[in-house]
């Protein structure tokens, strides 16, 4: 691994480079943050994947996700039930709710 892995931009927790499987003679890796489990999609290479974790941008659901993510850090609910993953996906479908329910209108 040449270049080094950025902290996680959700949590600061460690994230790893990791071989997932191989189909055919393709390889696939991924980078994943061994805290809240975010990960980018399936590279080629560990390079690529490492790329990918390092110069990555948010989509509006992440950022607002990240956002959730915050006030649950400095509330007293323990953040251990939540993953960023599942933050996100409410995210998402809260909005998805908002511009359903704004059609309607």
């Amino acid at each position: 691994m040449n270049e080094k892995l950025k902290p996680c931009p959700f949590c600061g927790g460690e994230a790893d480079a990791m071989y997932t499987y191989s189909v055919a003679d393709c390889k696939f890796y991924i980078v994943k943050c061994l805290q809240c489990g975010i990960e980018t999609p399936f590279k080629h290479t560990e390079e690529e994947a490492i790329k990918t974790w390092n110069t990555r941008t948010l989509t509006e659901d992440q950022k607002r996700a990240e956002e959730v993510m915050q006030i649950l850090r400095e509330s007293d609910i323990a953040l251990s039930k939540y993953d960023f993953k599942s933050v996100v996906e409410l995210a998402e479908r809260l909005r998805k709710l908002k511009e359903s329910q704004e059609a309607k209108s």
